[in-house]
């Protein structure tokens, strides 16, 4: 409980701070090659300290993240794609998507990446987020990339990085 008088603001009783739960990571555990033209998961590094969790959310199988609790929570991913040198067919149409453990569709954002458009090694970042999306606890939960066309990319490794925490 809060008391204002004249000689100011003081808080009395217990105070509890319980962490804000999250999970936040960066670099895929290897570069992720575009010619995938079905939905694949995206796997992270499994050093210590790559991949960080915080209050009550879990992470496992270097991909999956489980929140303790239902809620809103707010969800950002984003990674790099490049056209690899020597690249010679046209655009990349690249999906990103977050899906509960079974592949259940939440979210999902698509971009494009074009050989004509400049040279070879040209790079895109593709986000999803951020966005607030209600998950429930005691279910898992992943990233996963498409790429709409086989081809000569791929998902650079060292420039993806997400984080999900709750909201707000």
């Amino acid at each position: 409980m809060a008391v204002v008088d004249s000689s100011g603001m003081a808080v009395t009783g217990t105070f509890t701070y319980t962490a804000k739960p999250y999970v936040a990571g960066h670099k895929l555990s290897a570069d992720l090659s575009l010619s995938n033209t079905v939905w694949t998961d995206l796997v992270w590094s499994s050093s210590a300290s790559d991949v960080v969790t915080n209050g009550a959310m879990s992470w496992s199988s270097n991909k999956i993240f489980t929140p303790t609790n239902s809620g809103l929570y707010k969800v950002t991913v984003s990674v790099s794609a490049r056209l690899e040198a020597g690249a010679t067919a046209g655009e990349r149409t690249v999906g990103l998507r977050l899906t509960d453990s079974s592949d259940n569709h939440l979210r999902s954002t698509f971009s494009h990446i074009g050989y004509y458009d400049s040279a070879v090694d040209t790079m895109t970042a593709i986000t999803l987020g951020p966005l607030v999306v209600s998950l429930t606890g005691s279910t898992g939960y992943k990233f996963s990339s498409f790429s709409g066309n086989t081809g000569d990319g791929l998902l650079v490794s060292d420039s993806s990085t997400f984080i999900v925490e709750a909201f707000p």
